[in-house]
């Protein structure tokens, strides 16, 4: 008996498994016996490794028609309908960092500052540190009501906003005398 060459195995025997050749086919061969040869074809899979999704027909494919079970919480914070669908999604993000982190919709994180009343300039955020708590804000909107305003130090401010801004830089109690500039 001899090894046929590729070109030797006749057309109709590709992809056909035949008598005890089927046990070989876990090793991603196909064993055909035409008659004093074997043919042997090599399956478009073997040796390709799909880190997500399977392979089918030498290319890697994402898993599709995922019904909803239980839904988990994938390590990248969002909850999906299942664990098919979290797979779904890593593989067609090309992500496998993104992986199970626990059965069940993830946790809503919670606001630190909610609830958090800042003095007039100030909002809460996370400083430096990581702590969060008042800090003065960086810049007025850009959609602030730029009307000028004198303060009651005697300084004109060309908004409500940078008023109060300066005053929590500067840790002063100002407040809006009135509209416009000082002196008029």
């Amino acid at each position: 008996m001899s090894l046929a060459s590729r070109s030797e195995c006749r057309g109709d025997e590709a992809g056909q498994v035949r008598g005890e050749a089927a046990a070989a086919n876990t090793l991603g061969l196909h064993i055909l016996f035409p008659v004093n040869q074997i043919c042997i074809k090599m399956i478009p899979c073997l040796g390709v490794v799909c880190p997500m999704g399977e392979c089918h027909r030498g290319q890697c494919v994402c898993p599709s028609g995922c019904r909803s079970d239980l839904p988990v919480c994938g390590t990248d914070g969002l909850t999906y309908a299942s664990r098919c669908h979290l797979e779904r999604h890593a593989c067609a993000s090309s992500n496998a960092n993104i992986t199970l982190s626990h059965t069940g919709p993830c946790q809503i994180p919670v606001d630190p500052c909610e609830g958090v009343q800042c003095r007039a300039g100030a909002e809460c955020r996370a400083g430096e540190d990581g702590q969060h708590g008042c800090r003065c804000i960086s810049h007025c909107p850009q959609n602030d009501s730029r009307r000028t305003v004198c303060g009651s130090d005697g300084t004109d401010y060309s908004s409500e906003c940078e008023l109060a801004r300066t005053s929590c830089l500067l840790q002063q109690h100002v407040k809006v005398r009135y509209s416009g500039m000082c002196g008029e």
